[in-house]
């Protein structure tokens, strides 16, 4: 985390509002303070905030709804705005949260966000319910109170009133998801075809046969929370696209709702229809359902598989290599990047006619690279 000028005050002994007013050059502070102010933010590595420096002219207050559930993946976001709420503290900015259950309960999330618009905040940072028109009405009551509304992470509709947002690049998931696969990927028919071979298939008709096998394009498999969502329509998006010069036929487009338990019975149907798959790309965080079931039959390491996230059920099944890889959305940064997106909006005055989008790369994550994420393990 980097230094606040908490960490300043605290160091040099003098109050938050004196290392303030060094920063921003505004109000007396004697000479000495002011050196053993700026020596002291030289040492540990203190950069001034850039939405802070823009909160010099009003106090904002600036509300932050997201859900609890999964946690694995939504205390990340959490992590992420609070950590820029607490460097814009000094500065008048004050972030309140509030949680509901899951984005599978928008009727709590109006509740909450009825009570959020009775507070009048500056502006609104929303992760969405995947059911959006059922709080729709709500939406529609902060545009009409004059209260900006910024995305983070799952997107509602951009109805009146929603500035902008941040979240993943899922096309560019599935296009990377494709690529990787074409790469590593081995076709299980190819290994089958040279088993055959050794077992006595004579001259050149056995050969063809494995050549064949060889070239044919490796079928997988793609395992979505819901086909009509924004994430997951782009992630089948971006994966087809990529497919055909990947050397990948899509094989099956499966629902699993998010949950882990359909992820499993998902893998269930594919296999027990006999499905002949070499690969299985699953676009949210419950790769582990998929991973599971394989591990029960018998089938860990013969099937790549590729999900999303990074958390520690999901990281031991990177591990032990029953999941290839995984595709870290870097949940913290959109968080941390909301509020600031909120603060400039809010500063500058000036919104936007369309709203503001910014996406965060997926980061492609190996068995080996876990350790580099310290915070999702």
């Amino acid at each position: 985390m980097r230094p606040t000028i908490k960490d300043i005050a605290k160091q040099v002994g003098v109050s938050s509002n004196t290392v303030s007013k060094v920063m921003t050059g505004k109000g007396r502070v004697s000479e000495a303070t002011r050196q053993r102010v700026l020596e002291a933010a030289a040492a540990l590595g203190y950069s001034p905030n850039r939405s802070a420096r823009a909160l010099s002219r009003r106090a904002l207050s600036i509300a932050a709804v997201y859900p609890v559930e999964p946690a694995d993946f939504y205390s990340h976001i959490a992590r992420g705005i609070a950590q820029q709420a607490a460097e814009l503290v000094d500065y008048g900015c004050t972030v309140t949260t509030h949680t509901y259950p899951s984005i599978e309960t928008p009727l709590a999330l109006g509740q909450v966000l009825a009570g959020v618009l009775k507070d009048r905040p500056d502006g609104l940072i929303l992760t969405c319910s995947h059911r959006f028109e059922e709080c729709r009405e709500v939406l529609e009551e902060f545009h009409a109170a004059n209260i900006p509304i910024f995305y983070a992470t799952i997107f509602g509709d951009m109805i009146p009133g929603v500035v902008g947002g941040v979240r993943t690049d899922t096309y560019s998931a599935g296009r990377i998801a494709a690529q990787f696969l074409g790469l590593t990927m081995r076709s299980r028919r190819a290994g089958a075809g040279e088993a055959e071979g050794a077992e006595g298939a004579e001259g050149a008709e056995g050969t063809d046969r494995v050549d064949a096998d060889r070239s044919a394009p490796r079928r997988v498999a793609l395992m979505v929370g819901e086909k009509h969502l924004l994430v997951y329509r782009e992630c089948i998006d971006g994966f087809s696209a990529q497919a055909a010069s990947s050397g990948i036929e899509v094989a099956a487009v499966s629902e699993t709702f998010g949950r882990e338990d359909m992820a499993y019975e998902a893998a269930a149907e594919l296999f027990g229809g006999g499905a002949d798959v070499d690969g299985i790309y699953v676009t949210s965080h419950n790769s582990v359902g998929v991973c599971q079931y394989l591990e029960d039959h018998g089938l860990a390491g013969q099937v790549s598989v590729i999900g999303h996230d990074l958390f520690p059920k999901l990281n031991q099944k990177l591990e032990s290599g029953t999941l290839t890889a995984t595709l870290f959305q870097s949940q913290g940064i959109q968080g941390y990047d909301a509020v600031r997106m909120a603060v400039e909006s809010l500063e500058s005055g000036a919104m936007a006619r369309r709203p503001t989008i910014r996406l965060v790369a997926p980061r492609l994550v190996l068995p080996c690279m876990i350790s580099a994420f310290p915070d999702y393990c």
